[in-house]
């Protein structure tokens, strides 16, 4: 205005340069428009992938904290298993100690019978003024059998029930053998997922180093020259 140039009076040429610095400072803030505009919508998209990864990493926490959920279950199994299994073992021992019993019992009762049997033999030559007590000994002799038969059909019954015991111990080694390969899955598949965590943990990382040297860009006022950087997302974010 007029009293500007009253105060500074202008030399001839110097309007013409004033101009020329107003049409470079008008480029340079075009350039730096652009490049706002530029930053502004890269910053959206990478806010957009940092929400992404958000959600990704509370999936991959509700799968984690199912995997050990699943895994403390397989643990309490194991554990009722290994009771189990330590109860059937004092069951067999049990039965065990009860079968050398009988075992003993059936001895001496196969030495009673000889010596009964000897006995018998020594009645035999006084037979013919004995034959009322002989009648006797052979009733004793028939109960006698009949104790030994009832014993030994008791010893078979115990070492079926042995078998039994023996049949379902293996039964239950087998189903351990089964969560143990269980177990193994599941501490693969939880390794992946830790694996897959740390990967977005470093892509999330990666964006943060490139928006701190953009900040860097711009800090340095017009004297920037701009890369256009045109960043693509890591294939598996999509």
């Amino acid at each position: 205005s007029s009293g500007i140039n009253a105060e500074w009076p202008l030399r001839p040429g110097e309007n013409r340069k004033l101009a020329a610095f107003h049409k470079t400072l008008l480029k340079s803030n075009a350039k730096l428009s652009a490049e706002l505009r530029r930053l502004t919508a890269s910053n959206r998209k990478l806010s957009g992938i940092k929400t992404k990864l958000v959600v990704q990493n509370k999936m991959l926490q509700k799968i984690f904290k199912q995997k050990s959920l699943q895994n403390k279950k397989i643990r309490a199994m194991q554990i009722k298993l290994n009771k189990q299994s330590r109860s059937l073992k004092a069951a067999r021992a049990k039965l065990q100690i009860q079968n050398k019993k009988l075992k003993a019992l059936h001895t001496s009762l196969y030495s009673s019978n000889q010596k009964l049997s000897g006995a018998h033999s020594k009645l035999a030559s006084r037979i013919k003024s004995l034959r009322s007590s002989q009648t006797s000994l052979k009733k004793k002799w028939l109960s006698m059998k009949k104790q030994h038969s009832s014993l030994s059909s008791q010893n078979t019954r115990f070492q079926a029930l042995i078998a039994k015991s023996r049949a379902s111990l293996k039964a239950v080694q087998a189903r351990h053998v089964i969560l143990a390969r269980e177990n193994t899955k599941l501490n693969k598949q939880h390794l992946k997922y830790l694996q897959e965590i740390t990967k977005d943990k470093a892509l999330v990382k990666r964006y943060g180093v490139m928006i701190k040297s953009m900040k860097k860009k711009m800090g340095h006022g017009h004297h920037v020259v701009v890369h256009h950087v045109h960043h693509h997302p890591h294939p598996h974010h999509g």
